[in-house]
């Protein structure tokens, strides 16, 4: 008998996802789309698998950056309830124009029942710094 094959599957998080890190933050979400309107911030998403135990394998963030001087990243956060506290997973940050850029780059890889996870989107700019928002994609398998 050969082993199972793992199952490899992706979810999209799209802008519309995202709410505040704070309740001062000046943003527009159009939900394809999100941008801060003021300054810079934080939002986040949470993220929910089909099944209670998942490997993440890549995150892809589709972004617009036409800045200089700011960037647009998104982490993958896993929690530890239990601990009482959270590790960054993976980031991946926009460097200039619209992109697709993506990262390998994770770990720890597993989340399980054990842990919670969500996504940190960081905005270092404004609409006017032309920094927008529009999906980040995990691929995942279990």
């Amino acid at each position: 008998m050969s082993a199972r094959r793992p199952t490899v599957r992706s979810l999209v998080v799209p802008a519309g996802a995202f709410s505040p890190a704070s309740e001062d933050l000046a943003f527009t979400n159009q939900g394809y789309a999100l941008y801060l309107d003021l300054g810079y911030g934080s939002l986040m998403a949470p993220l929910i698998f089909e099944q209670p135990e998942v490997t993440i394998k890549r995150i892809t963030l589709y972004s617009e950056d036409g800045s200089w001087m700011a960037a647009v990243c998104v982490s993958l956060m896993r929690t530890n309830p239990r601990e009482r506290n959270e590790v960054m997973m993976g980031q991946v940050c926009s460097s200039q124009g619209w992109e697709v850029v993506s990262t390998t780059a994770i770990g720890p890889g597993r989340i399980t029942g054990d842990f919670g996870a969500y996504l940190k989107l960081t905005l270092g700019g404004t609409y006017a710094d032309s920094l927008r928002f529009f999906a980040v994609r995990i691929v995942y398998s279990y």
